[in-house]
C-alpha cells in the first residue's frame, strides 16, 4: 500500500478513477471533499485522516482502517461501512442515515449528534460510544446495546 498525496488523489479521481480499495489515505487533510461521493474505499487505510464535512454518501468503506479519523459533519448517506475499523473514531454531526455499519468497531467513537436513522447496526461493536441527546438512533434501535 503506498501513500497518496491529496493532489495525486483528486487527479486520479478527476480522470474517471472511483476505485482506491487498499490505499494508503492515513492523516490526510480530505475535509470537505466531495469528490470521494460513491467511490470504493474498500480496506483503504484512513486511520487519523481528517474527512470533516467531507460527502462520502454510496460510498464503499467496507473493511476500511478509520481508527482515530475525524468525520465530523460527514455525509455517509448510504455509505457501507460493513467491518469498518472506527474505534475512537469522531463522526459528532455526521449523517449516516440508511448507513451499513453491521460488524464494524465502532468502540470509543464520538456519536453526538449523529444522524442514524435506518442505520444497520447488526454486530457492531458499540462499547464506550459516546452519544447524547441530539444523537438520532434508528428507530427500533436497542439502546441496551450501549449499555452492554
Amino acid at each position: 500500500m503506498a501513500e497518496v498525496t491529496v493532489a495525486e488523489l483528486k487527479h486520479a479521481r478527476l480522470m474517471g478513477n472511483k476505485d482506491f480499495s487498499g490505499f494508503d489515505l492515513s492523516v490526510l487533510n480530505l475535509s470537505g471533499v466531495g469528490w470521494l461521493r460513491g467511490c470504493t474505499l474498500e480496506r483503504a487505510d484512513l486511520s487519523g485522516a481528517n474527512l470533516e464535512d467531507a460527502n462520502l454518501s454510496g460510498a464503499n468503506l467496507e473493511g476500511a482502517n478509520l481508527h482515530e479519523a475525524n468525520l465530523s459533519g460527514a455525509h455517509l448517506h448510504e455509505a457501507n461501512l460493513s467491518g469498518a475499523f472506527l474505534e475512537d473514531a469522531n463522526l459528532r454531526s455526521a449523517a449516516l442515515l440508511e448507513a451499513n455499519l453491521s460488524g464494524a468497531n465502532l468502540s470509543g467513537a464520538n456519536l453526538e449528534g449523529a444522524h442514524l436513522s435506518g442505520a444497520n447496526f447488526e454486530g457492531a461493536n458499540l462499547r464506550r460510544v459516546m452519544c447524547d441527546d441530539l444523537t438520532r438512533w434508528p428507530y427500533e434501535f436497542d439502546m441496551e446495546r450501549l449499555r452492554g
